[in-house]
Formats: C-alpha cells, sequence, structure tokens
C-alpha cells in the first residue's frame, strides 16, 4: 500500500487552504483529509469552494445536506466495491 504524509499546516502558503484547514480544527474534523487534499493544491481548491458554495449557498436544511452525503457515501460503496462505511 502507498504511503501518502499529511501537509502540516504550517507548511501551507496559500490563503484559502489555510482558512480550510482553521475551519477543519475548529470543526474538530476533517483535518486529515484536507491535509491530504494539499499536496494537490488545484484539487484542494476544487473541493474546498465547491463544498463552500455547496453547503453556504444551497437552499436545503443542513440535515437534507447531510441525509445527501450519506446517500452519495453509501452509493459509492456499491458501485466501486468498497468496504462498508457504517453509515
Amino acid at each position: 500500500m502507498a504511503f501518502l504524509p499529511y501537509v502540516h499546516p504550517d507548511d501551507v502558503d496559500d490563503p484559502l487552504l489555510k482558512d480550510a484547514f482553521e475551519r477543519a480544527f475548529r470543526r474538530k474534523g476533517g483535518q486529515e483529509p484536507m491535509s491530504l487534499r494539499a499536496h494537490h493544491p488545484w484539487f484542494a481548491h476544487w473541493w474546498y469552494e465547491g463544498w463552500n458554495n455547496f453547503r453556504d449557498k444551497s437552499v436545503l436544511e443542513y440535515e437534507i445536506l447531510e441525509l445527501m452525503r450519506v446517500r452519495c457515501s453509501t452509493s459509492w460503496e456499491k458501485m466501486m466495491g468498497l468496504p462498508d462505511c457504517h453509515y
């Protein structure tokens, strides 16, 4: 299995990615995925901006957004033959 080290928040110069790390630490979740995404800043930008737009500018309530996230996660398991995420 390949090893991909985490990017430490102090090693990031990009203001958007620094903001993403700070939000993840305040939320007490998401630091590990964000430090993996930071290996490819273009992807991290795409993911972070897309998620913020979806969450902040959506007309749906938070609970509905969470149900959609869970549905996507569980459907990807079946499509890609991944192990159960235990949602």
